[in-house]
Formats: C-alpha cells, sequence, structure tokens
C-alpha cells in the first residue's frame, strides 16, 4: 500500500510479490514516483534475499540513492557479502550493519567496506538513547536525525523506505 499519507512510505509484505489490487510491485511503485530520490532498505535475518533482488535491479537502473540498513548477530555469517562490498566499493549502496553479538569478533571484517559498514553502526549504536538493544530500524531513525541519510540530504518527503523481514521491524 503506498504511498502512505502523502509520503514516499510503502508497506507490502513482499519486496517483489503481488497478492491483490491493494499490493503494487516495489520496482513500479517508485518508478512511478517522481518525488523518490532515496530509498532506504530496513531487513534483518533472511530479509536480506529480497532487498538484494531490489538493490540489484535499482542500482543497474540508477536514479536513486540506495542505502541498506541490515540487522544481524554476527557479521562472520553475512550472506552476499562479497556483492555487498562491491556495491559499496562502487559507490552504488550505501551500508549500515547493526550487529547484535557482545563477541568482538563478530565485528570484524577483512573488508573495507564491510568494516566501514559496522563503524557506520557502531556510531549510531552511541547515539542510541538509553544504551539498550539497538535494531535496523532504529538506526534507520537515527540516520535520518543526524546520521547519513541526514547527510545525504534524505527526509521522509523524498524518500522510500522500504522493510523487509518480520512486522517488527515497523516498531
Amino acid at each position: 500500500v503506498g504511498p502512505v499519507a502523502g509520503t514516499p512510505l510503502y508497506i507490502n509484505p513482499s519486496v517483489a510479490g503481488f497478492f491483490n489490487k491493494h499490493y503494487r510491485f516495489l520496482l513500479d511503485a517508485l518508478e512511478g514516483d517522481a518525488a523518490v530520490a532515496h530509498v532506504a532498505m530496513v531487513a534483518s535475518g533472511a530479509g536480506l534475499s529480497g532487498v538484494r533482488t531490489a538493490l540489484a535491479t535499482l542500482s543497474r537502473e540508477g536514479g536513486k540513492a540506495l542505502h541498506l540498513f541490515y540487522g544481524l548477530r554476527d557479521v562472520r555469517h553475512l550472506p552476499y557479502r562479497e556483492l555487498l562490498a562491491r556495491w559499496v566499493a562502487a559507490g552504488q549502496v550505501g551500508l549500515t550493519l547493526l550487529v547484535s553479538s557482545g563477541d568482538p569478533a563478530a565485528r570484524e571484517a577483512p573488508e573495507p567496506e564491510i568494516a566501514a559498514a559496522i563503524a557506520a553502526g557502531q556510531k549510531l549504536r552511541a547515539q542510541h538513547a538509553g544504551g539498550g538493544k539497538m535494531y535496523a530500524q532504529h538506526a534507520l531513525h537515527l540516520s535520518f536525525l543526524a546520521g547519513s541519510l541526514s547527510e545525504a540530504g534524505a527526509a521522509l518527503s523524498n524518500t522510500a523506505v522500504v522493510i523487509c523481514g518480520r512486522s517488527e521491524l515497523l516498531l
């Protein structure tokens, strides 16, 4: 469904899916909305699979700044790490990783792009009020306020926010 309340916020149970007349394909919705200059995707766990396909298509088409906020327990188990590192190195996708494990080795990566994405997540974590757990959706919020999205000129009026994964990501 979207856009919601005049903003480019689209809510769909699947990034690529079409279920009935209330839902649109993500790429069709973005193509038809000239106000969208940025696409911020939020995912965790297996949600990265659907996001990967959308990011691949959007990066080929160009025209929109792309950023992925991805939550995972341990960066040693990051799916598609080579692909993500290539996209970041090419400037096609901004990446912020939120690693939840307390094990320091879970936040280490030999690839400079992945290490920078972990550092971006840690920087946002330091701004997180009250300490506590921080998830990808919290990082998105903080990035709009004073992070990479804010620095890029992204606002709710010109950014499509795509959430792929469990419905708790909306909280």
